[in-house]
């Protein structure tokens, strides 16, 4: 991991909401957004925005509508 890779996962840690989606996929393993938007209490948009920016900066991924961290 370069420098500028790590700043972008740094950043993207940065948000608590991200962080708490990440920690939940980490310890639960692949999940839908609505599950996710279920568990953290919040809607299903918000948890869609924070995984597309996780995914932007390489935190994440979506595998068949499941994300995984």
């Amino acid at each position: 991991m370069n420098q500028a890779h790590a700043a972008e996962v740094f950043r993207a840690l940065s948000v608590p909401n991200r962080m708490h989606i990440l920690m939940l996929l980490k310890a639960k393993g692949p999940l839908p957004v609505k599950t996710i938007a279920e568990t953290l209490e919040l809607t299903s948009p918000a948890v869609s925005q924070h995984l597309k920016r996780s995914e932007e900066r390489r935190v994440g991924k979506e595998c068949r509508s499941r994300w995984s961290p």
